[in-house]
């Protein structure tokens, strides 16, 4: 099973005020996006672990035995797949634990700042491991799709412990609560289909399959542009 640890030289700023909530750098000082940036760079520890599977539609071929994720909407976002990898990303506790810090000091607007740009910078993260982990099958004239997370459309985070197992993801010091979140809390996991026809592309978007049209996070195609 790989391990991967991204290098973050930069955090996506329109993607870190997608996440707070705001769509114009305007509405703060810009000193303090510029702070928030940079600690989560510093207090970011990015990880990545993974494995790739033979996968015939519905289930992955694991050693112990078939593994069929309970999803008809990663069925299809799987289609032309013959490998999957599970993977498990996570940037570690510190950033969080300064988060917590920040809000239990009163410095709220710190806090969701430097939160927002933890969300950015674990996004960041897991496209770099998927893009390595489309290196190794490259040679097969396999190419990556968009990856995909319980919590997506009908995939439900109770099979996160799965995931967790089929990733390695304890080789990261990542694991779940038992409500199935994930601890540390700015982690990824996610399954990325390999094929000769998938759609190109290794960028998640949940917006993608959420049927909340009118949140007020709602990815639209330029947000993910970087500034």
């Amino acid at each position: 099973m790989p391990l991967f640890n991204p290098m973050l030289g930069r955090i996506n700023k329109k993607e870190m005020l997608r996440y707070a909530g705001m769509r114009q750098s305007e509405e703060l000082p810009p000193a303090a996006i510029a702070a928030a940036l940079g600690d989560a760079l510093l207090y970011a520890r990015p990880a990545g672990a993974w494995e790739v599977y033979d996968y015939q539609a519905p289930a992955l071929k694991i050693p112990s035995g078939d593994y069929t994720p309970q999803s008809l909407k990663l069925c299809g976002h799987l289609r032309g797949a013959a490998k999957v990898a599970v993977l498990a990303v996570s940037i570690g506790g510190d950033i969080e634990t300064r988060v917590d810090q920040l809000f239990a000091a009163g410095e709220y607007t710190k806090a969701l700042l430097l939160d927002a740009a933890a969300d950015s910078a674990v996004e960041q993260a897991a496209d770099s491991v998927c893009a390595f982990a489309a290196s190794s099958v490259r040679a097969l004239g396999l190419r990556a799709g968009r990856r995909f997370s319980p919590g997506y459309g009908d995939w439900d985070i109770k099979e996160q412990p799965r995931l967790l197992e089929l990733s390695g993801a304890a080789r990261i010091g990542l694991s779940a609560t038992g409500s199935f979140m994930l601890t540390p809390r700015k982690s990824i996991t996610a399954a990325l289909g390999f094929g000769s026809f998938m759609q190109p592309g290794q960028t998640g978007n949940a917006c993608a399959y959420c049927e909340n049209t009118g949140c007020r996070l709602r990815r639209t195609k330029n947000d993910a542009e970087d500034v």
